[in-house]
C-alpha cells in the first residue's frame, strides 16, 4: 500500500481509539506510517542516494515492466525483516506488553503490518483446485502464491510460480488477457 493509505489508516485508527489522548493519537499514526522508513533506508543503502526526492522518483518507476533501452537501476526488493509479520508482530506484542505507553505506536505498526498483508494468498478455493501446482505451468516445485485474476471471488484468483505470474502479468499489461482462463500450460 502507499504512503497516503496507510496514514489515512491511522488516523481513522486513532479517531476511534485515542479519540481523547493527542499523544496517543499521534504515536498510532507514526505507527502506522514509520514503518516504511525501511523502504527508504534498503534503497539509499543499496543506491547510495540520500536523497528522499530520488527514492520517490525510484518508486514511481520500480514496479513497471523495463523498456527498450530503459537503463535505470533496480534494487529488488526493499521490505526489511519489520515487513514479515511472523517477525515483527512478536516483538511489537512483546513491546506493547513490555511498555504500555508504547501500546498506540504497537497498534499503528500491526495496523500497518495488516494493511500490506496480500490476501489473495489465503484464497483457500484458489488453492485446493490448484492442488499444489501451477495452474498454468504445472510445476510442483515453486515458491506458491495466489495472484488476484479478476473480481473478488476465488474463482477469480489463479495459483502460479514467479515465472508464470512474471509472463502474464506482462502479458495483461501490454493488452492481452493474461491467460488467466487457461490454466493449461503454455
Amino acid at each position: 500500500m502507499r504512503f497516503h493509505e496507510h496514514l489515512a489508516a491511522g488516523v481513522l485508527l486513532a479517531l476511534v481509539r485515542h479519540r481523547h489522548d493527542r499523544t496517543a493519537a499521534l504515536a498510532c499514526v507514526a505507527g502506522a506510517v514509520l514503518l516504511d522508513l525501511d523502504h527508504y533506508l534498503l534503497y539509499a543503502w543499496r543506491s547510495g542516494d540520500w536523497s528522499p526526492l530520488g527514492a520517490w522518483r525510484y518508486d514511481r518507476y520500480r514496479n513497471q515492466p523495463p523498456r527498450a533501452g530503459d537503463t535505470r537501476p533496480r534494487f529488488g526488493s526493499l521490505r526489511s525483516w519489520l515487513h514479515r509479520p511472523w517477525l515483527a508482530v512478536p516483538l511489537w506484542l512483546a513491546l506493547a506488553a513490555g511498555v504500555p505507553r508504547a501500546r498506540p505506536f504497537v497498534a499503528g505498526m500491526l495496523l500497518h503490518l495488516l494493511l500490506d498483508t496480500h490476501w489473495p494468498r489465503f484464497d483457500r478455493t484458489a488453492w485446493r483446485r490448484a492442488a499444489g501446482r501451477c495452474e498454468y505451468c504445472g510445476s510442483a516445485h515453486f515458491e506458491r502464491d495466489v495472484w488476484r485474476t479478476g473480481g473478488p471471488r476465488g474463482a477469480d484468483h489463479a495459483v502460479w510460480c514467479a515465472d508464470c505470474a512474471r509472463v502474464l502479468t506482462a502479458r495483461r499489461r501490454r493488452g492481452g488477457d493474461g491467460g488467466a482462463a487457461a490454466p493449461a500450460g503454455r
